[in-house]
This record gives C-alpha cells, sequence and structure tokens, in this order.
C-alpha cells in the first residue's frame, strides 16, 4: 500500500467522515475532493455548502476551487461568505473541512497584458480540473482497496 499519498489518505478519511444526509461546510483543495468522493461514493444526499456561500451545487464538472461558477449549476442556493459562515454559527453544519487553497493564481502575474493573463488563468483552471478529475478517480480505486483490506481485519 505504500503506493498512496498522504493527501489520497486525508481525502478518503475526511469522505468517510460525511454521512449521508450531513450539511458539510467545505473550503478549497482537499476538502473539495473529499466531498466530491463522499457524493459519489456513499453520501448521495449530502448537502454541501461552500465556504463561498454555494450551497448543494450539482456541478456538471469538478470546480476547481470553491469560488468556481460551475458551482452554482444546480445549487439550491448562492448567497456568500457571510452567509455560510452564518450557517456554521447557528450550528446548521455537522462537519466542515477548511484546506489551504492554492496561491490565489492572478497573484502570480506579472505580465500586464490582460488577455494573455486571462488565457494564462484558464490554461492553470483546466490542468487543477484536469488533475482534480484524475485524483477523484484515484480515490475511488484508493477507497475501494482500504476497504477490502479493512474487512479483512
Amino acid at each position: 500500500m505504500t503506493d498512496v499519498s498522504r493527501d489520497e489518505y486525508m481525502a478518503v478519511a475526511a469522505s468517510r467522515e460525511i454521512r449521508d444526509g450531513d450539511t458539510a461546510f467545505i473550503g478549497t483543495g482537499l476538502p473539495m475532493v473529499a466531498a466530491y468522493l463522499a457524493k459519489a461514493t456513499h453520501a448521495p444526499r449530502v448537502n454541501l455548502v461552500f465556504e463561498s456561500g454555494i450551497i448543494d451545487p450539482q456541478p456538471v464538472d469538478l470546480a476547481t476551487g470553491v469560488g468556481d461558477y460551475r458551482l452554482v449549476h444546480g445549487s439550491t442556493k448562492v448567497a456568500g461568505t457571510f452567509y455560510a459562515l452564518s450557517l456554521l454559527q447557528q450550528g446548521k453544519v455537522d462537519i466542515g473541512f477548511l484546506g489551504t487553497a492554492t496561491a490565489t493564481i492572478a497573484s502570480h502575474f506579472v505580465n500586464t497584458d490582460a488577455t494573455k493573463k486571462h488565457r494564462e488563468t484558464n490554461d492553470r483552471h483546466r490542468e487543477i480540473l484536469a488533475r482534480q478529475t484524475e485524483i477523484l478517480h484515484e480515490l475511488k480505486s484508493v477507497n475501494e482497496r482500504l476497504g477490502a483490506i479493512e474487512k479483512r481485519r
């Protein structure tokens, strides 16, 4: 089992903490991967509250971050960060995961040409999305392998 990375273990472990029907507060990065994995494997009715205030989305494609507009598709509400945090304060969230987001993409551009920045940002988003899709498929496999090991115990 040495082919499983720490990030994969963390994402699988976090996903297993999410129960079907929970309301889960989700941040960018591994928390998103864990939430996607939970929804795809054992918690299809989890209500995802993204820290950006997008509530229970049904995206067609994986989002690259909590503010990605792909999350708006099928969402029950788009309300903003203040609203999402107020749900925490009111005790309406069962479980939450926050991660360290990839550094703000726009902050890494030094070229002042707006068109080039836009193109580079879109390219980076596509790279992140492709990697998240790969990770999700890998994690489904890791989840199955870890489940098989647990059954043997």
